[in-house]
């Protein structure tokens, strides 16, 4: 199954998938992490289906069991269900749009328990076609690299009684779903050194194309990031004062990020000048408090004072 090519039916209108790039890190990390007696994974696909091709943007792992002499498949549907509520709480648009699994021990992409499987994610889709995508972890191709593919499946029909399914190749691609998917794996591949492929956890990366010593080079680039970030934090405080003022329409999205980088920052170590500065103001806060509470005695006892005289 590995030497399939795509394939394109005139005749049927077939989508093309588009994964993005934390999809595929997302599987291969769940691959890595999984039982030792299990050969491969499973899992469901979220995403979105415009103009005829799926945008496969986000996914999760679901247990199940499986016995391939027997052609026996158990799925955990209240992990899948439980799973997908909750992706749904923080994403409407995202949707079922089908299922992945890993290559078999012999590189296999597609076998017989594949269309027990497919039936049931048939169901939970929204949609008439729901995309199997299959990573191949066992580097089993031509050219030794890991391969992404996609396929659809099919009835073969006789007098209204299903004979088979087959599996048609789609048209896939990886993709970024954002800019920051495409910066970090470009970073990613410009961090390792010329001619060296990903044997280990370690990245080399530079801090600057200058021909300059390293430390010269480091510095000015250390110099260059404080620089945009002052210019970004004066544009964000820029940004809520004319909120404040009226002057600008408060944006939710914007005043969630600040409010994450506020969090952010919040569970970074104190410095011992910003703990005292902190304890002073408490301490003033404390104080007017105090002195608030105490003129309010004061207050309701000349009041009770003037209803006695």
């Amino acid at each position: 199954m590995s030497s399939l090519e795509a394939i394109t039916l005139n005749d049927s209108p077939l989508p093309s998938v588009q994964v993005s790039y934390s999809v595929v890190f997302n599987i291969l990390n769940a691959f890595n992490r999984r039982n030792s007696e299990s050969t491969r994974i499973i899992g469901t696909l979220l995403g979105e289906v415009k103009e005829n091709v799926v945008h496969v943007t986000e996914s999760f792992v679901v247990p199940f069991i499986e016995n391939v002499e027997e052609h026996m498949v158990q799925i955990n549907a209240d992990y899948h269900k439980s799973m997908y509520h909750y992706h749904r709480r923080n994403n409407k648009k995202e949707q079922v749009v089908g299922w992945f699994s890993t290559s078999t021990s012999t590189g296999a992409l597609v076998i017989d328990n594949c269309s027990l499987v497919h039936d049931f994610y048939t169901a939970e889709c929204n949609h008439p076609h729901a995309v199997h995508v299959v990573v191949d972890t066992t580097l089993a191709a031509a050219d030794a690299l890991m391969s992404v593919r996609s396929f659809v499946a099919r009835d073969y029909v006789l007098d209204k009684e299903s004979l088979s399914v087959a599996f048609h190749e789609l048209k896939t691609s990886v993709v970024p779903a954002s800019d920051a998917e495409a910066t970090l794996v470009h970073q990613l591949l410009k961090g390792q050194l010329a001619g060296r492929k990903f044997a280990s956890a370690t990245v080399v990366a530079e801090l600057s194309d200058i021909k300059a010593p390293a430390t010269e080079a480091g510095a000015k680039q250390v110099r260059k990031a404080t620089e945009a970030l002052i210019e970004l934090i004066s544009g964000l405080q820029q940004y809520v004062e004319l909120v404040q003022e009226g002057k600008v329409e408060a944006n939710r999205e914007v005043g969630i990020l600040i409010n994450e980088a506020i969090a952010l920052y919040g569970a970074q170590p104190l410095q011992p000048a910003q703990i005292a500065a902190l304890q002073t103001r408490s301490q003033d806060l404390l104080m007017v408090a105090y002195l608030a509470s105490s003129a309010q005695v004061q207050t309701t006892l000349a009041e009770k004072v003037n209803q006695i005289l």
